[in-house]
């Protein structure tokens, strides 16, 4: 019984001990994401802590070795799902940076293709029909990267749509009769650039910057607001751009 008594003065300690490290972590990272295989190392840890605990006895009766052994081992696992945490960290990163990678590469290479194929249209005199114009515009409106920690290609898109503006090969008042949103065919590009992207965003103040520059664009280039549905449009035009504190959304007052 003396004996017991010993190892378990021993390895109480050393479970409580592991035990407070496994509640630290859990209590520094309480507000982040739940991980399934964080989750999964300290429902394990605990587990393991507990039946270390258990046989210490039974482990200690067969030498001071086996029972440093199973207070190291205590020890150690409570650091377990601090480690599965940096493992996955790491991975996650890892994979975050080959994706932004992937992106940045697929993003320059249709910039550097869509400029060739403006060139070649201005030099032929061959516009875009509206249904190209507005995939065209749509493309060039996603070319701030800055929100995946990436550069902001917006300049150069920004100065290709002027380009192709001023080549005429984009007819802000092209109709468009195929795209997303169905209920808008037939309405003038900028209309329907505008409808179906920019009037739904007014409405909860949270316009996209860059989808704003874009509507400016085409409606200096030539954009109708003659006609009885551009009403809204013109209203909105007359009102004050008002960013957020990201800079990347307004609100129109």
């Amino acid at each position: 019984m003396k004996r017991v008594a010993i190892v378990l003065a021993i390895q109480l300690p050393a479970a409580a001990a592991s035990i407070l490290i496994l509640l630290h972590f859990q209590l520094a990272n309480l507000l982040e994401p739940s991980q399934e295989a964080t989750d999964f190392a300290a429902r394990a840890a605990l587990g393991a802590i507990t039946l270390l605990t258990i046989s210490a006895p039974l482990t200690g009766a067969k030498g001071a070795r086996w029972l440093a052994a199973v207070v190291a081992a205590t020890l150690i696992v409570g650091f377990a799902p601090t480690i599965v945490d940096a493992v996955t960290r790491h991975a996650t990163s890892v994979a975050r940076q080959a994706e932004d990678r992937r992106v940045k590469a697929e993003f320059l290479s249709d910039l550097a293709a869509r400029k060739q194929d403006v060139a070649a249209r201005i030099s032929a005199g061959r516009p875009y029909t509206p249904e190209e114009a507005f995939d065209f515009i749509w493309f060039l409106s996603q070319a701030d990267l800055s929100y995946r920690g990436l550069p902001d290609y917006s300049g150069d898109a920004f100065a290709l749509l002027q380009q192709a503006l001023e080549g005429k090969i984009v007819d802000p008042n092209g109709r468009v009769q195929r795209g997303p949103w169905k209920t808008l065919s037939g309405a003038p590009l900028f209309l329907y650039f505008y409808e179906g992207r920019i009037r739904p965003a007014v409405r909860v103040n949270a316009i996209d910057v860059e989808d704003w520059k874009v509507l400016e664009l085409l409606v200096v280039n030539g954009a109708d607001l003659t006609i009885a549905e551009a009403v809204p449009l013109k209203q909105d035009l007359q009102k004050t751009p008002v960013r957020d504190e990201s800079g990347r959304f307004m609100r129109l007052q």
